[in-house]
């Protein structure tokens, strides 16, 4: 028996606003060529023992006619739930939220013909304090954008990168290649699923986190997302980054999450 439909889940505790001296803007759309929007974005605030946190998370289902939809916002539903009740530190609760998140998208995938085959990438952070906590399984990605820099924090986890990294392809070769969609890790193929973690990884007054889905890192070069997200407004760059993205065809659904770090440093 199939899941009930639900409202798709975009938990938006708002599209901009300050927390943790974060400012966070996100934006998600079904791009041009797509007939509906598989992926999820999630942003909520807290404040615990410790004090505020953010979590931010993008999800990019799979699937087409088998329900990629309904895995990404099951998986993020199951991901909020867990992770906002779950206490541990930031990088333990990242991975049993992942575990919880992948058991919620394979049992509905094992229930139902019609989601048989179904899954979804995530990539997720916690911020709090000056720190960030980043996670990811699947080629949804994480950047760091400092004053002189944009990183890559997450590696994909898709064929193409994996021949990229043994030296089987050049980045040329990779950026033409007709494999790149293929994954080697997402959530819901498997009963257990290894979960990359960075951090914590320290944040500056001027930083900023950007995540998002291959819909985005598919089109837009990273010198491009630098430039939006060094000289907009946190809402204004993701919406600029969409728009760019769409120019060039719009090829995948695209979701995209800036968060940049504002006021006073602790302790100055």
């Amino acid at each position: 028996m199939s899941p009930a439909r639900r409202q798709p889940y975009v938990h938006l505790e708002s599209q901009r606003e300050a927390l943790v001296n974060l400012v966070v803007g996100s934006r998600t759309d079904r791009g041009r060529r797509r007939r509906r929007n598989e992926d999820r974005v999630l942003i909520r605030s807290g404040r615990g023992e410790a004090g505020a946190w953010t979590l931010l998370a993008v999800a990019d289902g799979m699937g087409g006619a088998a329900a990629g939809d309904i895995a990404s916002e099951e998986a993020l539903r199951a991901f909020d739930d867990d992770i906002v009740g779950c206490g541990a530190a930031p990088d333990a609760a990242l991975l049993r939220a992942f575990g919880v998140a992948n058991a919620r998208v394979r049992s509905l995938s094992g229930a139902s013909p019609k989601l048989a085959g179904m899954g979804t990438t995530l990539v997720a952070a916690i911020v709090a304090r000056e720190s960030a906590w980043i996670a990811n399984v699947g080629d949804s990605r994480a950047y760091l954008c400092g004053k002189q820099s944009f990183v890559q924090i997450t590696r994909d986890h898709s064929l193409v990168e994996e021949e990229l990294r043994v030296g089987v392809l050049t980045p040329e070769e990779a950026v033409s290649s007709r494999y790149r969609a293929v994954l080697t890790r997402n959530l819901g193929s498997r009963a257990d699923v290894a979960t990359d973690v960075f951090g914590p990884i320290r944040l500056t007054v001027g930083d900023s986190l950007m995540l998002c889905s291959d819909g985005l890192h598919a089109v837009v070069q990273p010198e491009e997302m630098q430039v939006a997200v060094r000289s907009m407004p946190a809402q204004e760059s993701c919406d600029q980054l969409v728009a760019l993205a769409n120019e060039r065809g719009g090829p995948d659904n695209i979701s995209v999450i800036v968060a940049a770090t504002t006021g006073k440093e602790r302790g100055t």
